[in-house]
């Protein structure tokens, strides 16, 4: 392309861009994995061959897929590990930004409490005793117990044998000092719930009492109310529920929409598609303008990303309105230019219908201007007696529609004029003048407005011969009539003639007749 044909691209297209939506969407991570899930607000758990791990929003990999499970960050830090022998052998911490903690050592995740709470985590070691690990992944309590629950408070509910009583965090430094036990029945009791609001409930033969964080006795708790939380072994009531609730957090909304046809899913910003129903899934944007997707069977991370895809149809390096026919039935050449991100360029399809009904894959013959233009030539398609022309381009990104523009033009042909053969206005002249007007009709039955020359000649032999040429425009689907004046001195019989600067022409014989 030329500098001017250059220039004359850029501005069409960026006349259309400037008040169009400029995003389309770019595999961050390419649909390879069973399943993806969010892990925090920048990582996402993947599983790959039934093994789990994760990846960030630009698709790099945090832990390679080799776990068994990854749990949700919770005061900040998932867990990760393997299966061994029924039990889940916890390999490492992961926090939601993606910082990775080994775990040294034999160490299994307690099933009910696969969580931090209050900088601890409940751990058992081979022979099955429990005890607590730090953030660091070292073991700040020592597994020797039976039971051990989430610290609430300060404190934990432990079991050692039969009977169930409270240790501090730092248990192992002085464990004569660090319990709680409950005044209760010296402390002999079977049961104990965590701390909240600086009381626990401790419970013995289907009697439960209420504690404080010093162990006395604050008040009776009827045993219909014993209902453990799973998540921290506190005593659940109506107000947890409640607050529960009000903590939800509203998720931020993005203006990309996902709407579906036929089952499929796609992508639209504003009511511009940019991406065509396509995917057999797809989550809702999320802030790293990333949406779970599904395609072929395959899930991966879709990215919505700033960049025009735009199209324009071209013709001599202006926006094409009509298609010119010439007589013999060639086409002027037309360009279709697709402007695309430079990311992008090298993972697409043009496909083209060139005005036969079929989409043909054209892309080995588009040609990249080293930026992130495209372009592709072609001469168009006409049946005879077409009016109108849509043209129809298809642009893929891996194998999915990001475009898909129809640009409907007018068909302009070589005007065609009927003749009406050469004729006397009058069967002889006028007595007066003894003039003889000699006419032909020009017909114009096409739609635009032709201009053209026509000269009309009378060839006399015994009167003076007359030729004259008149340049005139006729307006579509109408006609107009030319004539020659002939002095007629004697009858006679001549030709005539009417012929167009466009080639056509009519012959007659007249009769001159004097009055």
């Amino acid at each position: 392309m030329n500098a001017r044909t250059i220039y004359c691209l850029v501005m069409i297209l960026c006349t259309t861009v400037l008040s169009s939506n400029a995003q389309t969407v770019i595999w961050s991570v390419k649909p390879m994995y069973e399943t993806i899930k969010p892990y925090s607000e920048s990582l996402y758990l993947c599983q790959l061959n039934g093994k789990w791990g994760v990846v960030d929003a630009g698709g790099k990999a945090v832990l390679p897929n080799q776990y068994d499970f990854i749990t949700t960050p919770h005061e900040g830090n998932g867990l990760f590990g393997t299966l061994e022998g029924g039990k889940n052998r916890l390999n490492g911490l992961i926090s939601p930004d993606g910082t990775c903690t080994p775990v040294n050592g034999t160490y299994y995740v307690i099933p009910h409490f696969p969580h931090f709470s209050e900088g601890k985590l409940c751990v058992s070691d081979p022979s099955g005793k429990q005890g607590f690990m730090d953030e660091n992944g070292k073991i700040v309590v020592k597994c020797q117990f039976d039971v051990v629950r989430p610290f609430k408070e300060g404190l934990s509910s432990i079991r050692k044998g039969p009977w169930v009583y409270y240790i501090r965090e730092n248990h192992d430094a002085a464990p004569d000092r660090n319990v709680v036990y409950a005044e209760w029945r010296n402390g002999q009791i079977t049961e104990g719930s965590s701390f909240k609001n600086g009381e626990a409930v401790v419970g013995y033969g289907g009697k439960y009492k209420v504690i404080d964080l010093q162990g006395r006795e604050l008040r009776n708790f009827s045993a219909s109310k014993w209902k453990i939380n799973p998540a921290d072994y506190t005593i659940v009531s109506n107000e947890d529920k409640i607050q529960e609730e009000a903590a939800k957090a509203t998720v931020p909304q993005s203006p990309v929409e996902i709407f579906s046809e036929d089952g499929k899913y796609g992508f639209r910003l504003n009511g511009k598609t940019i991406l065509y129903p396509t995917l057999s899934s797809a989550s809702p944007i999320d802030l790293n303008q990333v949406s779970i997707a599904a395609y072929h069977g395959k899930t991966g991370l879709l990215k919505v990303i700033d960049g025009v895809v735009q199209s324009a149809l071209l013709s001599n390096g202006q926006a094409a309105e009509r298609i010119h026919v010439d007589k013999k039935g060639k086409t002027d050449m037309l360009q279709y230019a697709i402007i695309l991100p430079k990311q992008i360029i090298g993972h697409t399809k043009l496909l083209v219908d060139k005005g036969n009904s079929h989409f043909e894959d054209v892309s080995s013959a588009v040609v990249a201007d080293g930026g992130n233009k495209l372009t592709y030539d072609f001469y168009p398609e006409i049946e005879d007696n077409e009016k109108d022309k849509s043209l129809k381009c298809k642009l893929l990104y891996e194998g999915m529609e990001i475009l898909n523009e129809t640009f409907t033009l007018s068909v302009e042909r070589p005007v065609r004029l009927r003749l009406s053969e050469p004729f006397a206005t009058t069967a002889q002249a006028d007595i007066k003048t003894e003039i003889q007007e000699i006419a032909s009709t020009i017909f114009n039955d096409s739609d635009r407005d032709v201009t053209v020359t026509a000269t009309l000649s009378v060839d006399c032999r015994s009167n003076k011969a007359v030729s004259r040429s008149f340049n005139i425009t006729i307006p579509g689907n109408s006609s107009r009539r030319i004539s020659v004046p002939v002095t007629v001195k004697v009858d006679e019989h001549a030709a005539a003639v009417i012929r167009l600067n466009s080639g056509e022409q009519k012959k007659s014989t007249v009769s001159l007749k004097i009055y």
